[in-house]
């Protein structure tokens, strides 16, 4: 018997009909065109100068929460208006809310999300995820181990974590081979 109960048993879902037409469009069309070469889907090589807030948030929009089956956009821990782009400075700043202030999973969602973001951005961006202010009780020791180069690659080298990492992030697109990633870290 499964003794699992969730921390919060009642997640508030979002839909999002707005962004329907647009939903996947990249996602959709970069699969298609590295299909038969899943090795190239690991470093994924947009157009650096013309990365948006809107792509980022495609990248990040179908990251599953590790506790449920709905998707980060689905539980709105991630949000368009939290998603910051410096293409001057090379820079990507995703700010997400985890569903319940004490969420014991907020560290993991982080490293999801940054992982992500260093699979699908050239080396040349620097990536900072933090906890949207005020919506976890450890939003500051949090977003320091987010933000500590050597604690994410120490995490990518706990092969157990890794694979409830990789289950998620490629939780629509199970074609790319993540265990052949290698990660750049900028300060």
């Amino acid at each position: 018997m499964n003794s699992y109960k969730p921390e919060n048993e009642n997640p508030v879902l979002y839909n999002y009909k707005e962004d329907e037409e647009n939903h996947h469009i990249l996602n959709e069309q970069t699969i298609k065109e590295h299909l038969y070469n899943p090795s190239d889907l690991c470093n994924l090589n947009y157009d650096e100068d013309k990365i948006s807030v809107d792509e980022i948030y495609d990248m990040l929009r179908d990251i599953k929460d590790p506790e449920y089956s709905y998707t980060l956009e689905n539980l709105k821990i991630i949000e368009k208006k939290n998603i910051y782009v410096n293409l001057q400075e090379k820079n990507v700043t995703v700010y997400f809310t985890p569903t319940i202030p004490n969420c014991s999973l907020a560290t993991l969602i982080g490293l999801m999300i940054s992982i992500k973001l260093q699979f699908s951005l050239s080396n040349c961006f620097k990536i900072n995820i933090y906890i949207f202010p005020g919506s976890h009780n450890s939003e500051h020791s949090i977003n320091k181990q987010l933000n500590d180069k050597e604690r994410i690659a120490a995490a990518i080298e706990n092969s157990h974590l890794f694979n409830v990492i990789k289950s998620s992030i490629t939780y629509n697109y199970p074609v790319c081979h993540l265990s052949k990633m290698t990660f750049h870290f900028n300060v």
